[in-house]
């Protein structure tokens, strides 16, 4: 299935790219401009008391799991944003 991307900010081209990837969902920043649709990457910083930066660059997403789990989450977030969980 090829990734869906949601636009949340035409003006600067920004949104949220649903990926699948290994039989696990996740949110991914992206951007879109004339030539296409991009993740956004980061150095995640390494464990420990230096908090140092990773040598490689990784895709800026946070997993929601296997489908069942992502479906369970997002719902979870919904009724957070509605204000019936916090």
């Amino acid at each position: 299935m090829p990734d869906k991307f949601i636009e949340t900010d035409k003006q600067w081209g920004q949104g949220i790219i649903v990926e699948c990837y290994n039989n696990v969902w996740s949110l991914v920043l992206g951007n879109r401009n004339d030539n296409g649709i991009y993740k956004k990457w980061c150095y995640p910083q390494k464990h420990g008391k230096l908090r140092e930066p990773w040598d490689k660059a990784v895709p800026w997403k946070v997993p929601l799991g296997n489908a069942t789990e992502a479906i369970d989450r997002l719902r979870q977030i919904a009724k957070v944003i509605q204000g019936g969980e916090k």
